[in-house]
């Protein structure tokens, strides 16, 4: 009996110390490290791409949620696109207002449109510029094609005023275009800041926004004198 004791407690012994480290195996110390640094990498990935990817547009493509602010003490919409915009014209003291008009190049009501030919207006013969300050400037033509191409347009009716309801495709924000009299019909023109390379009377064609009752939305090259509003845009 003797003899078989210790041969018993060894085997106990190796018993106790298998059943202790079986459920406590050894961890890779560099696991948790491999695996934080993964998905740290997702989450910059993800926050860099609905920034950097909407050109600062405070992420709103990435959410679905139109954003609004103010710059310069002026509202604006973030519609996902490459600028925001502002919710009122130049001049107007509500989105269904027409505003001022001016002469393309002009930056008051009274002003004569510019002789000159820049590719793009000077900040100092930019309307949105001078008038609202801060950030503000008019849109370039490749701007108001984006606003055409990545918005549905539907005619509205607020108070007595007629116009379109721009609803961004994007992130579903919208803005509000007034139209107005002209001698021809009820229309809408909006400048932009951009010349076109065709010629009248002398002088380069500036591109402006039309759009009509007729559901008929473009923009295209226009005379530099006609008056029309102006909406603007920030970064």
């Amino acid at each position: 009996m003797k003899f078989y004791l210790p041969i018993l407690f060894l085997v106990l012994g190796m018993c106790f110390v298998s059943c202790d480290n079986s459920g406590d195996e050894p961890q890779d110390p560099m696991a948790n490290v491999q695996n934080g640094g993964v998905n740290a990498g997702n989450t910059a990935q993800a926050g860099s791409g609905a920034t950097s990817g909407n050109s600062g547009n405070s992420n709103s493509g990435a959410s679905n949620t139109p954003v609004t602010g103010t710059e310069n003490g002026y509202a604006w919409v973030d519609l996902g696109l490459s600028v925001k915009w502002a919710t009122c014209n130049v001049g107007a003291t509500a989105p269904e207002k027409i505003g001022d008009k001016f002469e393309w190049g002009a930056v008051t009501t009274t002003g004569s449109y510019t002789t000159e030919d820049p590719y793009v207006l000077p900040l100092e013969m930019d309307a949105a510029a001078v008038n609202m300050g801060g950030k503000w400037r008019m849109p370039t033509k490749a701007e108001m094609e984006e606003l055409v191409s990545n918005c549905t347009w539907k005619q509205k009716v607020i108070g007595t005023m007629n116009g379109y309801e721009v609803k961004s495709n994007v992130n579903g924000g919208s803005i509000y275009l007034p139209v107005y009299y002209d001698s021809y019909n009820r229309i809408g023109h909006y400048w932009t800041s951009s010349l076109s390379n065709s010629n009248n009377n002398g002088y380069g064609s500036p591109y402006c926004l039309h759009f009509d009752e007729e559901s008929i939305t473009f923009v295209k090259a226009s005379l530099r004198s006609y008056e029309y509003p102006i909406r603007g845009v920030c970064e």
